[in-house]
């Protein structure tokens, strides 16, 4: 089926503005859904944090006598964290399907919340899709990264350290295969990692961009999980940057998530800053601030800028909606 963009402008102002009254006319307090749905997650990171600090408090104080309590403890979290990625994708989407009945002016109650569901199996496999194309591309960009990094100055250390090893004629496999994992390799080839990883967001951040709609059109009754990728790239055609400016325009809460998720790693953080503390201590001070401070934006930032968002996709969309197949 040909389905084009809408002609409708995407007027920045003008969705922000709709946001802000579509949450402010909600039935039900957008801030408190937006807690709630924050919590869930923050709860079952939390129990899956508490089971892993106590197998290594297992571990540390018991000796061999606690592996095996340690043991089953880490394999408890293991599997809760396994648990918490399986259903993130689904749990998303329920705050999406939430955003969708803010920005319709429709009834929204906890309950909406649990939308993302209704529509897992085709969800599941756009999620796979996406990850997928996702690593495809990763593994594509490789060779030509590493082609154009050799011919920049910062690839000297590395192919001083290759042509070192080169030429020791007493080097036997074994020990070229010790020396490439070694720390001098790894810092020469830390360079080449870091422009790799740029090569990589500037090329994954477009496209993220022109597949962000995959999950809206999903909600919105679309069964075939590529037919919605490839519906989002021939939307957002010409348009991503849009949506980019969209983001933009709440850059504050943006920023603030950056700025918790540095918090929250700051257990490994600080100490490469030459900060030391107890690390249990470090874990349960990150995590906290982290679970505080995440609670503060959700509740004042997650609605607007969810619904602004819907309301963007909506204006991408042609006047009549696709059928619900796809």
């Amino acid at each position: 089926m040909e389905y084009k963009k809408g002609d409708m402008p995407m007027n920045i102002k003008e969705i922000r503005s709709q946001a802000r009254q579509a949450v402010a006319s909600a039935s039900y307090s957008p801030g408190k859904l937006a807690l709630l749905h924050t919590a869930a997650v923050l709860l079952a990171n939390a129990l899956a944090l508490v089971l892993s600090q106590i197998a290594i408090g297992y571990q540390g104080s018991e000796g061999l006598s606690g592996m095996g309590p340690a043991v089953l403890l880490q394999t408890a979290a293991t599997v809760a964290q396994v648990l918490i990625s399986l259903l993130q994708p689904f749990w998303a989407a329920g705050f999406l399907w939430t955003a969708m009945h803010l920005a319709w002016n429709r009834p929204v109650e906890p309950r909406t919340l649990l939308g993302g569901f209704r529509r897992w199996m085709p969800l599941l496999r756009l999620t796979l899709i996406r990850e997928l194309l996702m690593v495809a591309l990763a593994f594509l960009l490789v060779s030509p990264a590493m082609m154009v990094f050799m011919m920049t100055p910062w690839a000297e250390p590395l192919t001083q350290t290759m042509a070192a090893l080169a030429a020791d004629p007493g080097m036997t496999q074994a020990a070229l295969e010790e020396a490439m994992y070694s720390n001098a390799m790894i810092d020469a080839a830390m360079p080449f990692a870091v422009f790799y990883l740029c090569v990589l967001v500037l090329i994954w951040l477009p496209m993220s961009y022109r597949l962000r709609l995959g999950e809206y059109l999903v909600l919105r009754g679309c069964d075939r999980a590529m037919v919605a990728l490839m519906l989002s790239w021939q939307l957002t055609k010409k348009r991503w940057w849009s949506l980019v400016k969209l983001d933009l325009s709440f850059w504050w809460y943006h920023l603030a998530g950056i700025l918790l998720t540095a918090v929250l790693y700051g257990d490994s953080l600080l100490p490469l800053l030459g900060i030391k503390a107890d690390p249990s201590a470090l874990v349960w001070i990150s995590f906290g601030l982290y679970a505080a401070g995440t609670l503060a934006v959700s509740y004042f930032g997650k609605s607007p800028v969810q619904t602004a968002n819907v309301l963007a996709y909506r204006s991408l969309e042609p006047p009549l909606p696709p059928p619900s197949n796809c």
